[in-house]
């Protein structure tokens, strides 16, 4: 672009596999007329899904649904960006860098142990247990557009400092 800037573009793609997330392994089943759920402690069918009737379809009578909670490594994650940056070296007193990124975080299990590596933190329960595909999505953490700006700008003496050796001592080489 000339001899004092750089124009730089790059595309980075990631991709994170078996990663840590908690299952709550009661969750309640689903059910319907095709596939009745029949309590093994009151022998009742069950063939709709309310909240009056989670509990009795939870596979675990007698225990809350996040009462038991899994560590598995199953939950991925990808990571696309388009990165641009422009430097101006330092010439004329001033120096320049400026640069953007559009990305895109995807995963299905943001936050808690998937992110943080605490594999107590329950937040990060997915919301279907059945399948994880379902879950997928924008990460907790995405940052989709992200601007940078830093520049350097050597100050010239003022006009009285160049008067006093004192002066340009305390006024010279100034930098914002």
């Amino acid at each position: 672009m000339g001899k004092d800037l750089l124009f730089e573009v790059a595309y980075v793609r990631t991709r994170g596999l078996n990663l840590i997330r908690n299952i709550a392994i009661n969750q309640a089943q689903l059910a319907s007329p095709q596939h009745p759920i029949i309590n093994e402690v009151t022998g009742q069918v069950i063939t709709t899904n309310t909240p009056a009737n989670a509990q009795l379809r939870a596979p675990y009578q007698g225990v809350e649904a996040g009462g038991f909670v899994q560590i598995q490594s199953t939950a991925e994650s990808t990571y696309n960006s388009l990165q641009m940056s422009l430097t101006k070296r330092l010439s004329n007193g001033v120096q320049l860098l400026a640069s953007y990124t559009y990305g895109k975080s995807l995963d299905n299990a943001s936050g808690g142990s998937a992110s943080t590596g605490d594999v107590l933190e329950t937040a990060s329960i997915a919301g279907n247990q059945l399948d994880n595909r379902a879950n997928r999505g924008v990460s907790d953490f995405d940052r989709t557009h992200r601007f940078v700006l830093s520049y350097l700008w050597d100050l010239p003496p003022p006009a009285f400092a160049e008067r006093s050796n004192s002066g340009r001592l305390l006024f010279s080489n100034w930098q914002v």
